[in-house]
């Protein structure tokens, strides 16, 4: 799966420090760069500033016998949320054995300064690519694990696309991680937590072939022909939101899943609905506005999203005009 090197200007960096001239510093030569730059300093309560970023990136100016870069990013991994995101030491203490130590346990990287510019904004870039490509890693099995809350619509709409399966996402009543399962020409299947805000639902489409997205309830799933259901060719769009909660699953699905109630409207439905609100006003939306509507996706999965509105594999489309004949 190609990751390509996002934009500077939409790469957010948390810059930890204790000495404010530094921070100011780092700041400067890093907004001119055009990253989207926030700093805190060591003293003030980090978390705060992680939970108001939400940073791609953390780098850490580390100052001997004054502030350990070592000691918070061994408090920050201990943290589930916090502890994938990359970590950059900037450090004047950067003997060989205290290198592999920090990258042994998990640091994306370790700088001695002083440093070039360029060599310190590539080092940035490539810890994006790293995050984005574990975000989006494809294993042995064909599939990937992580937070349910943390996949939002562009990334399983360019997941999807780009691996050609058909699946079914569900959500488990119990606490804890789900799994996201790709088999070409089966179904996908996924576990997650059952406690998420605002009690999002879960829903699957199926992409037809005139390029449409449709929702099909599952008491007529069965009047489908199978093949229409598992072949590769579609692209099946599953996305959570946060009204008409409505669960669009399909023959036997994994231990522990429950499903959630359908509407009184859904379960009206004779026909496939045409799946408008997952992407209502997406098309209209800017990179920016996108990524500020889903905070925790992908940067490349917003930008290949735009991609295919521009080619029409994503369209906009009249409701009547594409209602199955």
């Amino acid at each position: 799966m190609n990751t390509r090197t996002p934009n500077n200007d939409v790469i957010s960096l948390l810059v930890v420090g204790c000495e404010a001239n530094m921070l100011h510093l780092l700041g400067d030569v890093l907004t001119e760069a055009g990253f989207m730059v926030t700093s805190v300093h060591a003293d003030d309560a980090i978390e705060d500033g992680l939970e108001l970023v939400d940073p791609m990136v953390i780098v850490c100016d580390e100052v001997d016998g004054v502030f350990n870069g070592e000691q918070l990013f061994g408090d920050l991994k201990r943290t589930a949320r916090w502890a994938g995101i990359p970590f950059i030491l900037l450090s004047d203490q950067c003997n060989a054995e205290r290198v592999a130590r920090s990258l042994d346990a998990g640091m994306e990287d370790f700088i001695s300064k002083p440093f070039a510019i360029e060599e310190f904004h590539a080092r940035i870039r490539k810890a994006v690519r790293h995050r984005m490509r574990n975000m989006l890693h494809v294993g042995e099995d064909v599939g990937f694990t992580g937070k349910l809350e943390f996949l939002e619509l562009p990334d399983l709409i360019i997941n999807l696309h780009q691996n050609q399966r058909t699946g079914e996402l569900g959500v488990s009543d119990a606490d804890g991680d789900y799994r996201f399962v790709f088999s070409a020409g089966e179904f996908v299947s996924a576990q997650g937590p059952g406690g998420i805000a605002g009690r999002k639902a879960v829903f699957r489409g199926i992409r037809n072939a005139t390029g449409l997205f449709t929702f099909v309830p599952r008491e007529h799933t069965d009047d489908v022909p199978q093949s229409e259901l598992t072949s590769p060719t579609n692209l099946v769009l599953s996305a959570m939101q946060e009204s008409d909660e409505f669960p669009l699953t399909r023959g036997l699905l994994p231990d522990g899943l429950v499903g959630l109630s359908a509407s009184t409207k859904l379960k009206a439905a004779s026909a496939p609905i045409v799946v408008l609100p997952l992407l209502e006003g997406a098309k209209a939306m800017s990179i920016n506005a996108l990524i500020d509507a889903c905070p925790r996706t992908d940067l490349e999965s917003v930008t290949e999203l735009h991609e295919l509105f521009k080619k029409e594999v994503l369209v906009a489309h009249d409701t009547k005009r594409s209602q199955p004949a």
